[in-house]
């Protein structure tokens, strides 16, 4: 939760550490309950909707509106 530097692994965690910055009222007083807020919740969902973002989703979801419905 604090602003250090870990060398190497500080890239891979630079998504973490932005996910952290944009949400500092859900992570205020830091603590279990905020490291578990950032890692299980915030985390998960900010990566679902980066996976939302790719083209190969978007594509496919196109794709599914443009196919006639075979019910």
């Amino acid at each position: 939760m604090a602003s250090r530097s870990f060398g190497l692994v500080d890239n891979w965690l630079r998504h973490v550490q932005d996910i952290r910055e944009r949400y500092p009222t859900l992570l205020a007083g830091g603590g279990r309950a905020a490291v578990d807020r950032l890692c299980r919740r915030l985390n998960v969902l900010e990566q679902a909707q980066n996976v939302c973002r790719t083209t190969i989703v978007q594509d496919a979801w196109s794709a599914a509106r443009t196919w006639p419905c075979t019910t």
